[in-house]
């Protein structure tokens, strides 16, 4: 939860940069969400329309986690999920 100070100014720039960035990784996003099989990081990268290295560099920063890390967790907690 974000609290705002009443005299505190929001720098617009950053979160139109975040917004963004999250709006270009979305299709690798969706398609982690959308399938049991491995991603190859490569194809996400295509998938997006980004480099392989802008790729990595815009997910980690607005994910905080790899794109590799990130659908394996998702993969991993979905059969646990399915499997109990």
């Amino acid at each position: 939860m974000i609290f705002l100070e009443k005299d505190r100014k929001i720098d617009k720039s950053a979160l139109n940069v975040a917004s963004n960035r999250l709006v270009r990784i979305q299709p690798a996003i969706q398609l982690a969400f959308g399938t049991k099989e491995f991603i190859p990081e490569k194809y996400a990268a295509n998938l997006c329309n980004l480099s392989l290295s802008t790729f990595r560099k815009e997910f980690g920063e607005v994910m905080n986690i790899s794109f590799p890390k990130f659908s394996l967790r998702y993969r991993v907690k979905k059969s646990i999920h399915n499997a109990g």
